[in-house]
Formats: C-alpha cells, sequence, structure tokens
C-alpha cells in the first residue's frame, strides 16, 4: 500500500569488486547520522557506506550496522516503521530488518558489540540454527578469560537462560 507519493529512486554503487549500478531509496538514518539505511528495488536492505552500497543479507556487511546496537530495539523498529510509512515504498517488498542476524553477528564476535546485543535476545526471533549459534558463541564467551569477567558471566547467564527455553 503506498502512502501517496513514490519514492525517489536513486543510482549508486554497491561495494562489491566489479561495483555494479543499483537503484535505491534512502530510507533515513537510524541509530546515529553515520547509519543511513535504504532498499533496492527488489526490496533488499543496504547501508550507504562511504565507498558504496553494502547489502544486509551479506554477513560482513553486517558489521556497519553494530553501532545500532546502541539505540534499544523498540526504538528503531517504531523509526523503520515510520520511514516506511512516509517513504511510499510498498510494505510487502520490504522484508524484515536483520534485528535477528545482527544479534548473532555481533554475539559471534565478542567484546562490547556481543554485551549491547545481549539486550535485544529476547526481543529477535532466532530460528533454531540462529539460537544454536549464539548459544555457541555464547559459550566461547564463557570460556575465553581474555574478556571481562563481567562479560563472561553474562554470557553465561544468558546461555543457561536460552537453553532453558529450548528445553521448554
Amino acid at each position: 500500500m503506498l502512502s501517496g507519493k513514490e519514492p525517489v529512486w536513486v543510482n549508486r554503487v554497491i561495494r562489491r569488486p566489479e561495483r555494479p549500478t543499483v537503484e535505491w531509496f534512502s530510507l533515513g538514518t537510524l541509530g546515529s547520522s553515520e547509519i543511513t539505511i535504504g532498499v533496492l528495488r527488489d526490496g533488499t536492505w543496504v547501508v550507504d557506506t562511504a565507498d558504496g552500497l553494502a547489502h544486509l543479507d551479506e554477513t560482513r556487511s553486517l558489521v556497519f550496522i553494530l553501532p545500532l546496537l546502541n539505540s534499544t530495539i523498540e526504538e528503531l523498529c517504531e523509526r523503520l516503521e515510520r520511514f516506511i510509512n512516509e517513504s511510499g515504498v510498498h510494505k510487502t517488498t520490504v522484508p524484515h530488518f536483520p534485528f535477528d542476524r545482527l544479534v548473532v553477528y555481533a554475539v559471534s564476535r565478542g567484546g562490547y558489540w556481543a554485551e549491547q546485543a545481549f539486550c535485544w535476545l529476547a526481543d529477535v526471533d532466532l530460528d533454531v540454527d540462529q539460537t544454536a549459534t549464539v548459544i555457541h558463541a555464547l559459550l566461547a564467551i564463557e570460556e575465553n578469560k581474555t574478556f571481562t569477567q563481567q562479560l563472561r558471566h553474562k554470557a553465561r547467564r544468558y546461555r543457561i537462560q536460552m537453553e532453558r527455553q529450548i528445553r521448554g
């Protein structure tokens, strides 16, 4: 359903070796002024970077949106909803934003971003494989003495909580 106006599609290159040009629509900034989020005509989420658009369906591109973890997921969902409603982009062509993949990626990296992602664990729907990946990553954080004791203890609490949820 359209909001009454048509989006303005702009040409931009993709961050890939062949640097193809694509049409995208910038929805706005999330979390901070450095993170401009948009969609391609096919509905793929992208983030604008200094040297082109990065597809958020590629795991390596999630690094560009790690700072979103400094905001609440509720705040980001509200802003995305508002952006989409005001944009004129068909809601049906825009998939769910990859919050789940961002959480899995951040926890798997450990450290500060993992700790920020802990706050989102209860708010994202993880599939079975993602849940297994997060549990494995939490265990790795627990066992890694280079991380602070506080982070290792938090990882243990979240791992135990997730394992209990799986067992029902």
